[in-house]
């Protein structure tokens, strides 16, 4: 089982790869990954590694490569936002 987040902070963003091989606690991280929302601050530790050739993304700084989660650590949950403030729209 294979969980995906994009993790954005000041740089850009990052792709997460949450996989069940490599979590004991596989069931309770899938939860917090499948529930967090845009603005949700959190801890994350893992390995950094070069994604597969077919499965990079050009159009991103950091489209060669992803972490590999081994642990992640809610540190405050951001209800969600009346609005995106990531989509551009004219007012």
């Amino acid at each position: 089982t294979l969980v995906f987040v994009h993790l954005r902070d000041a740089y850009g963003s990052l792709q997460l790869l949450a996989e069940h091989s490599r979590m004991p606690q596989f069931a309770e991280h899938k939860r917090v990954l499948e529930q967090l929302n845009p603005d949700t601050l959190v801890d994350v530790s893992g390995t950094i590694v070069r994604r597969p050739e077919n499965m990079t993304n050009d159009a991103e700084k950091t489209g060669q490569i992803e972490l590999l989660v081994d642990k992640i650590k809610v540190l405050n949950h951001a209800e969600p936002l009346p609005f995106s403030p990531y989509i551009k729209s004219k007012l």
